[in-house]
């Protein structure tokens, strides 16, 4: 859903596709929905608790491994998908 709204900004502001705002703006949507699900679920439905042993970013009451992981795991795929894509359309000149 965050690559999809981020590719609806990018349509709407003719943003390249898959360019860099488009792609900081799928990676930022990412980790403001885990930032505010994690608050919802830990603090407000208390459906789940973080163990004594995960580590918890104390200004945003986050655990650090959710959050990095809409971080770097996006950042990643990208990352590599466009050394593909490069790669892919390199040969074919």
């Amino acid at each position: 859903m965050t690559l999809a709204a981020a590719a609806a900004l990018a349509r709407l502001f003719c943003w390249r596709p898959f360019g860099w705002r488009m792609v900081s703006t799928a990676i930022a949507l990412g980790a403001a929905y885990t930032m505010f699900s994690e608050w919802l679920n830990v603090e407000i439905r208390r459906t789940w608790a973080y163990a004594a042993t995960m580590p918890v970013i104390p200004w945003l009451g986050t655990g650090l491994a959710p959050l990095l992981q809409w971080l770097v795991v996006p950042a990643l795929a990208f990352a590599i998908t466009a050394y593909q894509y490069g790669r892919a359309t390199r040969r074919l000149r």
